[in-house]
C-alpha cells in the first residue's frame, strides 16, 4: 500500500503544473506602416488605412499604455463624436501635429512608444469640444532616434473614465 501512495499524488501534481498559465509572447506591432504627409497635412504617398482612426480591439498591454492618471475634471459623462488627423508632416524631424475634433467635453490620453512597446512620453489633455491641433516635438528627445518607427496610442475618456473612442497613429522620424 506504501509503494501505491505516490501514485495517487501524481495525477494531483500532473493537474496542478498543467493548469498553470503560460506567458505568451506576442510580437510587438508593425510600425512601418505610415500615412505620408506633407508640411500642409496633405496625403503625399503611402496610405495605412489603420492609423489615425478607431481601433475596434486592442490587447491588454495596448490598454495598459493608456492606464495612467490624470487629474482634470470632466463633467460630460455622454460619448460624442471624435476625429483624429493623421500626424503632419509623417515623416519628419520629431517635430509634428496632429488635429482632433470632439464633439463633447473629455480626456484624451496619449502614450508614445518604441518598437518594443516602451513608453518614451505620455500626456493627458482636456478638451472642451470642436478642432483643436496638438503638438509634438521630440527632436531633443533622446530617447527619439532618425530613421525609426514610433506609434502614438490615443483614448477618449469622458467623466466617468470610460474610454469610449481609442486608435493609434504611426511616424517615422527621419
Amino acid at each position: 500500500m506504501k509503494k501505491l501512495i505516490p501514485l495517487f499524488f501524481l495525477p494531483v501534481i500532473v493537474l496542478y503544473y498543467s493548469s498553470c498559465k503560460k506567458d505568451t509572447l506576442v510580437a510587438p506591432p508593425d510600425f512601418s506602416k505610415i500615412t505620408e504627409t506633407d508640411s500642409s497635412c496633405l496625403y503625399n504617398g503611402n496610405i495605412d488605412s489603420t492609423d489615425w482612426g478607431y481601433d475596434a480591439t486592442w490587447s491588454a498591454r495596448e490598454l495598459s499604455l493608456l492606464a495612467f492618471k490624470d487629474t482634470f475634471p470632466i463633467l460630460d459623462s455622454t460619448f460624442g463624436f471624435v476625429q483624429v488627423s493623421a500626424a503632419c508632416n509623417n515623416p519628419n524631424n520629431g517635430v509634428f501635429i496632429v488635429g482632433t475634433d470632439v464633439q463633447k467635453e473629455c480626456t484624451m490620453k496619449v502614450a508614445v512608444v518604441n518598437t518594443q512597446m516602451q513608453i518614451l512620453h505620455y500626456n493627458t489633455y482636456k478638451l472642451t469640444g470642436g478642432p483643436i491641433i496638438h503638438g509634438f516635438n521630440f527632436a531633443g528627445n533622446t530617447a527619439f532616434h532618425p530613421n525609426e518607427y514610433y506609434r502614438l496610442y490615443y483614448g477618449f475618456y469622458n467623466s466617468k473614465d470610460s474610454l469610449f473612442y481609442k486608435g493609434h497613429g504611426d511616424f517615422r522620424i527621419e
